[in-house]
């Protein structure tokens, strides 16, 4: 059986090993959270069925040089929500008379247009 002062020391010792434990723990270095771009532009588009997009703009990032001859790659994108509910990020492209968004062909697109916006979903306009 242990004596009252090996009793003390072990209690102690415990203590001791908690104590450091605790003080390593808040010593740590944080990770900070990563947050996500913020966009550069939103807008809202009323569609003629009733329906609604809603499509939040994003810088991407440095531009590379294009061949001689050749239009920029736009290196942006675009995050739509439909009011059903459906999300979709699309890719930056290039229009002729105002911006857009789009996956391979036949897919989906986005342009817009000042005030109004087309969509494609799967070759077909909505």
């Amino acid at each position: 059986m242990m004596d009252t002062h090996t009793k003390a020391r072990i209690g102690i010792i415990a203590v001791a090993i908690i104590v450091v434990g605790i003080v390593l723990v808040m010593m740590r270095p944080q990770t900070p959270a990563v947050q996500p771009p913020a966009p550069i532009a939103t807008a809202s588009y009323l569609c003629n069925a009733g329906t609604t997009i809603t499509a939040a703009y994003y810088r991407g990032g440095p531009t590379p040089t294009p061949a001689p001859g050749q239009p920029p790659t736009p290196t942006g994108s675009v995050a739509l929500t439909l009011s059903d509910g459906r999300t979709m990020m699309l890719a930056q492209t290039i229009s002729a008379d105002g911006g857009g968004g789009g996956r391979p062909p036949d897919a989906e697109l986005f342009f817009f247009y000042g005030n109004s916006s087309e969509g494609r979903e799967g070759g077909r306009e909505k």
